[in-house]
């Protein structure tokens, strides 16, 4: 089985549109078409240690809004994943969505990144968005891309 710990660390988790249920079993189900055993820790962080780490990992002096921090399967551990909340509060907005339905596009979306998909060129990321679409909908939850292929 899949486990998931969430380590909150921001006062900002939109709780009444997903709750802690809620972001494992995203977790879960993105993850077991590629791995049924292992563990994820999801993380809901502050701007500030979403900059320090996309500076530390990436090279980037900014916060991000995911991150996506794979380890070792022979150790029984899938990885962690990061998620600001500020930023899926602001980007929301912009989107024309909500801070729920946000946060739930950004846990599937690195949950997606600790099995290894990406988005670099633009065939995986087709095949990333397409996964994406399939995942939230299933949960209940919108396509985040359904405008975009409009």
């Amino acid at each position: 089985m899949i486990q998931v710990a969430i380590q909150d660390a921001s006062d900002l988790v939109p709780k009444a549109e997903l709750s802690g249920a809620g972001i494992r079993e995203l977790v879960r189900s993105s993850l077991t078409r590629f791995t049924r055993e292992g563990a994820v820790t999801v993380r809901l962080v502050e701007e500030a240690e979403s900059r320090e780490l996309n500076r530390r990992w990436r090279g980037v002096d900014r916060p991000t809004n995911v991150l996506a921090f794979p380890s070792d399967r022979e150790l029984g551990e899938i990885g962690d994943i990061v998620i600001c909340m500020p930023l899926v509060r602001s980007e929301s907005g912009g989107r024309g969505s909500t801070p729920g339905a946000h946060l739930a596009h950004l846990v599937v979306h690195g949950s997606l990144h600790l099995a290894g998909l990406d988005h670099h060129d633009p065939e995986q990321a087709r095949t990333m968005e397409s996964l994406e679409s399939e995942l939230l909908t299933q949960a209940g939850w919108p396509d985040p891309w359904a405008e975009e292929r409009e």
